[in-house]
């Protein structure tokens, strides 16, 4: 039988100052491993063979580290941003409409009306 390395495949969160988290996806539980091999022996002729194997790990399971913190974080700062950017869209769209409903001011009535 072939050896197997168990395929770990990972999360990663990345903030935006460059703090990140990464932790495995892969499993510190059981699980099975099935496949077909096939070669040819000394005398040229194919053979295939299929195998199955439970692997049960023994011991207590590795502590991984938890990144949905920095997630749930990240995200509502993201959101925040996208709230706040709203916000600024709207002020810019409402302050002309304000400045149009204003009466105009000249800069030199009130130079005119000091002397």
């Amino acid at each position: 039988m072939p050896t197997h390395t168990p395929s770990y495949g990972q999360d990663e969160v990345q903030a935006s100052g460059g703090i990140s988290c990464r932790s495995s996806v892969g499993g510190g539980g059981p699980y099975v491993d099935a496949g077909v091999v096939g070669s040819e022996d000394r005398f040229g002729r194919a053979t295939t063979s299929a195998y199955a194997r439970v692997v049960v790990p023994l011991g207590q399971r590795p502590r991984r580290i938890d990144c949905t913190e920095l997630y749930e974080l990240e995200i509502e700062r993201l959101r925040m941003e996208l709230a706040l950017a709203h916000m600024n869209m709207q002020g810019a769209t409402e302050a002309p409409l304000q400045r149009a409903n204003q009466a105009p001011t000249l800069p030199f009535r009130n130079a005119l009306a000091a002397e």
